[in-house]
């Protein structure tokens, strides 16, 4: 990865110059100081392009090709290096950032729009076409040596997780009666996780928290689960969660959000704690009967 400065002077006469101070200093009025910050599609770096094309006395194209990606690709460019922070934002956003962006929408992240800017004309109100960069200078560029673990921590984390259930589920079904703090433990770290998807999937205003299918599995539901685990009334419980994976899958295949490859192993998890149960409380059924 490359940090530094990169300065782009750019081609602008002293009246565009003259207009970009007045923008500047109409936003710094009390009434223009505060605005609701958008991320992905209203942000700093988008703020600056739209007052760069007002000023300009004519049109700004941008000449680079247009890439085909979408946000959530564009996020991975930068974040890959460490899977904790990939895998907690592919927990919180939605399918909205598997959409396609155009090229004008990729301009949110700086870089890019500094590649675009970089190879952009104006063409003048008078026919004039110029370059719209002047010159391009790095007076600070520093390589940063970055050593990413070559361990998927969140994947192999999940997949143990996994597995250790899978052995206490076996036993469980050879008893014939499982583990309720295991549910119980389950349970609360669910809707822990859930209180933080269901809050900005219902309350914020963050483009992209709003539309994640993983909602469906984590909320603070979970909490309403544990008092039926303690008291083990979980025969019909046990089907309704088992209802909400259903309805999951189907959602997934409908909008097709991209989920990280480790949610994968956490919800088989969860689902094979809601077998396990199904299970155990056919046995004891069917012992009940035969007695």
């Amino acid at each position: 990865l490359v940090a530094g400065v990169l300065e782009q002077e750019l081609n602008l006469t002293n009246e565009e110059t003259n207009a970009i101070n007045d923008i500047l200093m109409e936003n710094l009025q009390p009434a223009n100081r505060m605005y609701r910050y958008n991320w992905l599609y209203d942000n700093c770096t988008t703020r600056a392009r739209d007052a760069l094309e007002k000023a300009v006395q004519g049109e700004i194209r941008y000449m680079a090709a247009d890439k085909h990606r979408t946000a959530r690709q564009i996020l991975r460019q930068f974040n890959a290096v460490d899977r904790w922070i990939e895998f907690g934002e592919n927990f919180i956003l939605g399918y909205e950032l598997d959409n396609p962006l155009t090229k004008r929408q990729q301009m949110f992240i700086p870089s890019y729009y500094a590649a675009d800017v970089d190879s952009a004309i104006i063409r003048r109100n008078d026919g004039r076409v110029v370059p719209l960069v002047k010159e391009t200078r790095h007076p600070l560029q520093q390589t940063l040596v970055t050593n990413p673990s070559q361990v998927d921590w969140p994947m192999w984390t999940f997949v143990i997780l996994f597995v250790i259930i899978a052995v206490v589920g076996f036993f469980e079904l050879r008893r014939v009666k499982t583990f309720k703090w295991l549910d119980v433990a389950l349970s609360f770290m669910t809707g822990l996780a859930g209180i933080l998807v269901a809050f900005l999937h219902f309350f914020s205003e963050h483009a992209g928290v709003n539309t994640n299918i993983l909602v469906i599995l984590f909320n603070p539901l979970a909490f309403a689960i544990i008092p039926f685990v303690i008291r083990r009334k979980t025969q019909v419980l046990s089907y309704a969660i088992l209802a909400v994976f259903v309805v999951f899958f189907i959602t997934y295949f409908v909008v097709r959000q991209y989920l990280d490859p480790a949610i994968w192993p956490l919800a088989l998890t969860l689902l094979l704690r809601v077998v396990v149960n199904i299970s155990v409380n056919h046995k004891k059924s069917l012992s009940l009967q035969t007695k």
